[in-house]
């Protein structure tokens, strides 16, 4: 199998700079100088050494890019053989030069690192002993199905993405003339190859013989079987079938000390951890098996075991799933002829993954051509004859006014009846069998239909996209849905009520309001989600039905340890160096608590602290509407005179506050020595925690979001505002003093943004010419660099909406005319896709980290401001509608935030909930899917050993469908308060 890094990361190809040179007939490589570029783990540059090129990093995931225009047309018949020498035994298994030409085809070739080569120079030959012009060598071809050598741009010398740290020195690649014995190893495994694919062909056949026989006689129907999950009409001529194959039984925690009768095995890398009181290098996690079957892990401080997750039932025989013979239908009343579908297709999809055991939850979504249209009325009976389901039959009753099609699709937030945009839209994708038109729907009315089964006309189909055309504003300029698109609009529509879109003949689509308060319904179960974020707190009924303990509280047991490293350092790996020399004698820092837990797991980061700027932001724009609005808040902050917004700001807020030094410096958060260990929830953490040292990044975001907060505050509680004025002026001070000495560029570039902000909040509420000084200093504004205006977006609408001053007047129209073309901007981008996504980023990298379909404006939210401070509705039309997709209206009718709608992401990698046996709790808005095609190194690892269920293929699924339910996904499922939920 190849491995997944061997798939270029993207940021390996950006930047190459300085070409290489050959220099002999037979070196292909001399570590002489660095690479053109580096990426990931080996990012760094090293110290220079005297015989070549020195890779030490925490891991194997990373590579070195090297330019390289060189014919090697001569070299064709020559083997790669690499120099090198390993200084950290056991730890890097294998290295991978790769070859990339002109059109982009890419060869791969392989070193096994001997474990007992350690301090001295080894030469590896290539481990399959592969020529450079070898086929068989070409991972991913191009225009051409071969490697180019007369075409060659550059070469990748990448990791294999193993986690342990490496350290090694590359010498040289050279070509070494092929040999008799080379060629024995190359036809040694070519008989291996025909032997395996003899095999297959004989496991070919004898598969078609079970079919056959099955087919005969006839399926059996195991009590646990797949479940037909549902039946009904995508169209008037395919039928749809919803099959979820095995039952996923969660498992819990219970009361647990080991007996004789169980193995206990250690498990993973070794941890900083507190057990019996002490602070001890322990296994990250402890295996427990009994009689030879693993049964869960040990909390060991918590005396619990948690146990495995079961999957049971009987597997599907999936060589039958396609084949129409298999499925006997029948029209009208029992008794009828048989018939059968012309065609089955279908797409599986993995939608839930136990802990700790093989296997996953898949859903087969099957779709049957009908050789006659069904009309409405008819009566349709399923025999499933040759698939072994739990149920050996199913009947449908045809009408489309209750038949929900999965080619509907709207939001399910709604709409308010005043909203300047409302539209669905109609597609499908059917797996195997690709694209569905509809292309004789254009032009027919749809209808929706309310409650009481009125129909009210609304519009009519129009066709929006071609499988064929391209998305001009997408980075790839693919249609990412792999079919025809089509709208339905119905904007003109204003009734308010209750209703389902409804197409004539074919079906109606999940319900959605119209109604003037959708908009606030939708924000309640988000800011819910904060809730359930709040660190030091209990959760339960009646407040929400998720349960959490009281824990990362100072009452509930050890509290973090200050460390002396910064934020800005890094993260958990800082943390637990820091740790790992300080943990005996650290301070403790019992007013460490509270904030946000960060995602999944419980890192609390003053990055949170940009969610409450934005919430603030919102009560000032709305202070009627939403300073009366109810959340979700404890009981005492509901009977406070503040606004339930403001409380769960000031949550936020004043653990920062807390965390702030006596000289006014800002601790940038608190972080534990590693991540979660298994089975723990954030109530039974035994990880050290760790303080970070008070950094100006963290001070500078502390000093806006604070100024902000008190302003609002200052209206309800004088002296609470006062005090927290007072500190966010201290941490500015205090900013101001610190060093960049030592800072890289992407450190201080991260400096000058948030001291940007902080200065312009800063003269924005004290009038003090000084902050505007500094905002001139810092803004990309003032320094002409509007091309890098995103960075700075959030003070751009601070200088847009100044008070009036003379001094300012020119830099606030500025600031607005810059606003107001990044919004037009993103209108631009959202004319050039048929989803009606929006940003002012062109050429953004479809991956799930920027919430690319799952959030609204991807990485900015431009046009709401664009239209608080100019009224125009064509920005309120394009914020409403790039709301659309994240909201339900997109193939797989899904909302990305947990609890919205009737069908949202179910397995979100949120670890509490996971590890307790809960469901997750709601407000969650997940990163959302990448484009799998563009072979992003961080996702490479799920399609192949997460996603090997998936059919057609995962690569191959348009990127619009690809969300796939699993949990350990942290690119797909995870999130953060600061980046997806806010």
């Amino acid at each position: 199998m190849i491995c997944p890094l061997q798939r270029c990361f993207w940021l390996g190809c950006l930047s190459l700079c300085v070409g290489l040179r050959l220099c002999s007939d037979s070196m292909l490589i001399s570590f002489e100088k660095e690479p053109d570029s580096r990426f990931l783990a080996w990012e760094s540059p090293q110290p220079k050494q005297p015989r070549g090129l020195l890779v030490k990093a925490k891991n194997a995931k990373g590579g070195l890019v090297y330019r390289f225009e060189q014919d090697l047309s001569g070299q064709a018949t020559a083997i790669p053989r690499l120099q090198v020498q390993i200084r950290n035994p056991g730890q890097a298994r294998q290295i991978l030069l790769q070859l990339f030409d002109r059109d982009q085809t890419r060869a791969v070739f392989s070193f096994r690192f001997p474990p007992e080569s350690t301090g001295s120079s080894v030469r590896l030959i290539e481990q399959h002993h592969r020529r450079l012009g070898d086929p068989e060598a070409v991972d991913q071809a191009g225009g051409n199905a071969r490697l180019d050598l007369k075409a060659l741009t550059r070469i990748q010398i990448v990791g294999d993405w193993s986690p342990k740290d490496i350290e090694f020195l590359l010498e040289s690649v050279e070509l070494i003339p092929d040999s008799e014995a080379s060629q024995t190893i190359r036809n040694e495994q070519r008989r291996e190859a025909d032997a395996k694919r003899k095999r297959e062909a004989q496991q070919l056949r004898e598969r078609e013989q079970r079919k056959q026989a099955t087919l005969e006689k006839g399926a059996s129907h195991p009590a646990d079987g797949a479940r037909v999950a549902a039946f009904r009409m995508a169209s008037p001529s395919l039928l749809h079938i919803t099959l979820i194959e095995y039952d996923w039984i969660r498992g819990g925690q219970r009361a647990f000390q080991p007996g004789p009768d169980h193995q206990i095995q250690a498990n993973g890398k070794m941890v900083l951890a507190r057990e019996a009181a002490e602070v001890v290098e322990v296994p990250k996690n402890r295996r427990v098996s009994l009689q030879g079957q693993h049964i869960g892990v040990w909390l060991k401080e918590a005396g619990l075991l948690r146990e495995v997750d079961q999957l049971r039932g009987s597997p599907l025989a999936l060589e039958l799933l396609e084949e129409p013979r298999a499925y006997r239908l029948q029209r009208g009343e029992a008794g009828k002829d048989f018939f059968f579908p012309k065609r089955v297709h279908r797409k599986s999809r993995p939608i839930g993954g136990p802990k700790q055991v093989e296997g996953k939850q898949i859903q087969h979504d099957l779709f049957l051509e009908l050789p006659e249209l069904l009309k409405p009325g008819e009566r349709l009976r399923l025999h499933f004859w040759g698939i072994n389901t739990r149920q050996a039959q199913a009947e449908l009753h045809f009408h489309p006014e209750e038949n929900l099609s999965e080619s509907i699709q709207v939001s399910q937030v709604g709409y308010r009846p005043d909203d300047p945009y409302k539209v669905a839209m109609l597609s499908l994708w059917k797996g195997s069998g690709g694209a569905e038109s509809f292309d004789d729907w254009v032009g027919k009315r749809f209808y929706l239909l309310d409650g009481q089964g009125t129909r009210h006309e609304a519009g009519t189909i129009q066709k929006r996209m071609s499988v064929s055309e391209g998305q001009q504003s997408f980075r790839s300029k693919r249609n990412h849905a792999g079919t025809h698109l089509y709208r339905l609009d119905f904007t003109s529509f204003s009734t308010p009520g209750r209703y389902r879109v409804l197409v004539e003949g074919m079906g109606v689509s999940q319900p959605f309001p119209i109604d003037r308060n959708v908009w606030r319904d939708a924000f309640r179960v988000s800011m819910k989600g904060f809730l359930h974020h709040r660190s030091g707190i209990a959760l339960g009924p009646p407040l929400t039905p998720y349960r959490r303990p009281l824990g990362f509280h100072p009452s509930t047991g050890p509290v973090a340890l200050q460390c002396d490293v910064t934020r800005i350092e890094g993260e958990i790996d800082v943390i637990h160096e820091s740790m790992s020399r300080l943990h005996a004698t650290a301070p403790q820092v019992k007013e460490a608590w509270g904030g946000y837990m960060d995602a999944g797991d419980w890192d609390r980061r003053a990055q949170h602290l940009s969610a409450s700027f934005l919430h603030l932001e919102l009560l000032e724009l709305f202070p009627e509407r939403l300073g009366g609005l109810a959340l979700a808040v404890p009981e005492a902050e509901r009977k406070n005179p503040l606004p339930d917004l403001l409380d769960e700001v000031l949550w936020n807020v004043e653990c920062y506050q807390r965390l702030q030094t006596a000289e006014g410096g800002i601790r940038g958060g608190i972080e534990s020595t590693e991540h979660p260990r298994s089975g723990e929830c954030s109530w039974q953490e035994s990880l050290v925690l760790g303080v970070f040292a008070p950094d100006p990044v963290s001070s500078y975001l502390f000093c806006s979001t604070a100024l902000k907060c008190a302003r609002v505050l200052k209206a309800y509680q004088p002296e609470r505002a006062a005090r927290l004025h007072a500190a966010g002026l201290a941490a500015w001070r205090w900013a101001e003093k610190q060093s960049l000495q030592g800072w890289t560029k992407k450190q201080k570039e991260e400096h000058r943004r948030e001291r940007c902000l902080a200065a312009i909040q800063s003269y924005a509420i004290t009038g003090e010419r000084s902050y505007l000084e500094a905002y001139r200093e810092s803004s990309h504004l003032l320094q002409g660099r509007k091309e890098s205006l995103i960075e700075d977006q959030h003070a751009l609408f601070v200088a847009a909406t100044l008070p009036d001053r003379a001094e300012s007047r020119e830099l606030k129209a500025e600031a607005r005319r810059e606003l107001l073309a990044l919004a037009d901007r993103a209108i631009l981008f959202q004319q050039g896709n048929a989803f009606d996504r929006a940003t002012p980023v062109f050429g953004l990298p479809m991956m799930g980290y920027l919430g690319y379909f799952s959030v609204p404006e991807m990485i900015t939210v431009m046009l709401p401001r664009a239209h608080a401070i100019s009224g125009d509705p064509r920005y309120l039309r394009a914020a409403v509608g790039t709301c659309n997709f994240p909201n339900g209206a997109n193939p797989n009718n899904m909302v990305y935030t947990t609890g919205v709608g009737q069908r949202f992401p179910r397995n979100p990698l949120h670890i509490d909930s996971r590890e307790s046996g809960q469901e997750a709790p709601s407000g969650i808005t997940v990163y959302g899917q990448s484009d799998a095609q563009a072979r992003f190194a961080f996702n490479e690892w799920v399609h192949d050993w997460q996603l090997n269920d998936a059919y057609p293929p995962s690569r191959d699924w348009p990127t619009v469908e690809a969300y796939f339910d699993v949990f350990l996904w942290p690119a797909q499922s995870e999130y953060t308060v600061h980046q997806t939920m806010v």
